[in-house]
């Protein structure tokens, strides 16, 4: 399948200099925020119910959301088996990707995953977006799994073939299970932090690595209803296969896409504001008459 990239040179300038510019601040919480993972200490808890260690999500302008990070397997005949079992670990001694004081992140070591419950009801999304911090460690061939929710979509790092280097996929599925696929370019490095973007919204996906603009790709307007409305990391929910192996941080999600511009605008946003609605149909007259 075709992979465009319609993006002039200008935009992908400004959009890297912010991203650059921006990156250094942390994600804070907004109203178009669905999970906002910070991964330091300081956001560590004890999640009693099932007796495993969680973190939490900052939902500090939508209080009481409750998206936290439970780490460890998710068992889907027993939520509560696998307590203290796989569970990747907050690093320490400012280690995450801004090493500023207090910053640390979550690490996997190939055979650990962690998930957020029911994020998504079973349902279909039109626009959402990833937006993360990931330092791998260890290129591994095939593909490692980042992000994923199952039988909708899912956010892959593939190594090249001489595994010295790594590119971003994200994949969503339409209604009979189909893979449409964008990718970014080979940008990954092995321990060094990269920020990754991916994107859905209506009938298009991006993915990009560090600000630069990746592939994009027409998908259908409807993807699939995710099996699970879980959220998982570091593997698939069955955490059987294309296992991370790396750090992440500073995880968001989010029911809104970000890049609108950068990546292109709808076909119905005529004055380009990202949002198409009555003031594009007021101009749409004006331009008729």
């Amino acid at each position: 399948m075709p992979i465009t990239r319609p993006f002039c040179f200008v935009l992908s300038f400004m959009f890297t200099y912010l991203q650059i510019v921006t990156s250094a601040l942390a994600f804070s919480d907004n109203n178009d925020t669905v999970v906002l993972l910070h991964m330091d200490q300081s956001a560590v808890y004890n999640y009693s119910h099932a007796n495993r260690t969680a973190v939490y999500d900052d939902d500090s302008f939508i209080l009481d959301r409750n998206n936290d990070l439970i780490l460890g397997f998710w068992d889907e005949n027993d939520p509560n088996i696998g307590a203290g079992i796989h569970e990747p670990a907050i690093t320490t001694g400012n280690s995450g990707y801004s090493a500023s004081s207090g910053n640390e992140a979550l690490t996997f070591d190939g055979q650990q995953g962690a998930f957020v419950p029911n994020v998504y009801s079973h349902g279909s999304k039109q626009q959402f977006a990833f937006e993360l911090w990931i330092k791998p460690t260890q290129f591994i061939a095939g593909s490692q799994t980042i992000i994923s929710v199952t039988d909708a979509w899912e956010l892959r790092l593939e190594p090249s073939t001489d595994n010295s280097t790594a590119r971003m996929m994200f994949i969503v599925y339409d209604s009979s299970l189909q893979a449409w696929i964008a990718y970014s370019g080979y940008g990954l490095i092995q321990n060094h932090w990269h920020f990754i973007q991916a994107v859905y919204e209506y009938n298009r996906t991006y993915v990009s690595i560090d600000g630069v603009p990746g592939g994009a790709i027409g998908v259908p307007s409807i993807v699939t209803y995710p099996y699970h409305p879980h959220v998982f990391l570091g593997s698939i929910w069955k955490f059987d296969r294309r296992m991370y192996v790396g750090f992440i941080d500073e995880l968001r999600i989010t029911s809104k896409n970000y890049l609108c511009g950068q990546w292109g605008y709808w076909s119905g946003d005529i004055n380009k504001d990202c949002c198409v609605n009555l003031r594009d149909l007021a101009i749409l007259g004006l331009n008729w008459l």
